[in-house]
């Protein structure tokens, strides 16, 4: 999952567009995806003791955006 400001750019601890990358890229052509969601990258939540863990959190469409369903019927 990548974050991007309006101009594209990364954005880390920012609320931005997200866009979602596969990790099977061979698998489905559409292994890149910039969805119309804001969400933000929220880095080293303490999960216990031994590690750290990077989680995002989704807050929801774009202002405006267009609602869509799954094109898969």
């Amino acid at each position: 999952i990548i974050i991007r400001d309006t101009k594209f750019n990364s954005q880390f601890d920012k609320k931005g567009m997200v866009q979602l990358l596969s990790l099977l890229p061979k698998s489905y052509p559409g292994h890149n995806i910039l969805t119309e969601d804001v969400g933000k990258i929220i880095t080293n939540v303490n999960c216990d003791k031994n590690h750290q863990e990077k989680m995002f959190k989704i807050y929801g469409r774009i202002e405006n955006s267009e609602i869509r369903g799954c094109s898969n019927v």
